[in-house]
């Protein structure tokens, strides 16, 4: 009932969009309810946000870390909410792994479908964006309800992997480790880099506070 007919969502008007930024996921292969994403954005630092201790003029890295949010679809008072809700705290509000298998605290119609971060599916997250500066300390951190587009699906070994050719690179390696690494991607993906959603800001996101 609650897949077919979704509550309003409570965060519409402060979602960011965050859909044109690449959204990344690492699991193993056989994980089918996916918690979190990664993406990674470059910001302007004459921007708006004011960043301090940053150098003007120069691009910074804002890191994101996306959590998926079923508390979009668990309204209270919306019908089957409420035996969603009594059934999970009959299974000890948490999901089940096992060596064999796992009993997901909600259906899985709902726990591998809206509820998780699917590739090639928009979904609703909350949001963790943080910019360090040099030395590792916190610049600026924004914590918002997003919505974002997974558009690639990695294993730990296919990201073992990516971190590997990254490690040790020289300055002209680096340069192009970018477009390595989309093509790696893309690669273990089956699908072509080109025409994918850009890392960069193309001016469609939300202002984040």
């Amino acid at each position: 009932v609650l897949a077919a007919s979704p509550p309003p969502d409570p965060h519409a008007t402060t979602r960011l969009n965050l859909t044109h930024l690449r959204c990344i996921t690492i699991d193993d292969q056989s994980t089918t309810e996916v918690d979190d994403g990664l993406s990674v954005q470059l910001i302007d630092t004459d921007g708006p946000l004011g960043l301090e201790g940053l150098l003007p003029g120069l691009s910074a890295v804002r890191f994101w870390v996306h959590v998926a949010d079923p508390d979009r679809w668990l309204r209270p008072g919306w019908p089957g909410v409420e035996q969603l809700l009594e059934s999970a705290r009959s299974r000890g509000g948490r999901s089940l792994y096992f060596p064999w298998g796992n009993a997901p605290m909600f259906p899985r119609c709902l726990s591998e479908g809206p509820f998780s971060l699917r590739q090639h599916k928009e979904v609703e997250v909350l949001s963790f964006g943080a910019v360090l500066r040099s030395d590792g300390s916190l610049a600026d951190l924004c914590v918002s309800p997003a919505r974002v587009r997974v558009t690639h699906k990695l294993t730990y070994q296919q990201a073992d992997q990516l971190l590997a050719t990254a490690q040790g690179a020289s300055p002209p390696a680096a340069a192009t480790f970018h477009q390595t690494t989309t093509d790696t991607i893309a690669a273990a993906n089956g699908s072509s880099s080109s025409g994918g959603a850009g890392g960069g800001n193309d001016g469609s996101e939300q202002q984040c506070a």
